[in-house]
């Protein structure tokens, strides 16, 4: 991304797919699953990563497949969370209320 303050490369980051339209990344280096932290509506203007888990399969259990957990990392509100896809998804396979 150009005049991204973040160190963007395909040699330290992967990116593993997008939570609204916020980019999260795998650290090829170390393996673990990067995004930004919250106070920043915008990736592009984020100038550092958070850990958002060690790995791609804490991620998906701690993260994804945690209703709540997904509500608020998407931040979807109370009153459009049913009908968001992935919490849809979620509450098929009875993973959610």
């Amino acid at each position: 991304m150009v005049d991204s303050p973040l160190e963007l490369s395909p040699e330290k980051l992967f990116c593993i797919g997008l939570i609204g339209d916020t980019a999260v990344f795998l650290d090829r280096a170390g393996g673990g699953v990067l995004g930004i932290p919250d106070e920043h509506w915008e990736w592009v203007d984020a100038e550092r990563f958070e850990s958002l888990a060690p790995g791609l399969e804490a991620f998906f259990l701690e993260r994804l497949a945690a209703p709540a957990e997904y509500a608020r990392l998407a931040r979807v509100d109370n009153e459009l969370a049913e009908f968001e896809d992935w919490l849809k998804l979620l509450r098929r396979a009875r993973l959610a209320a």
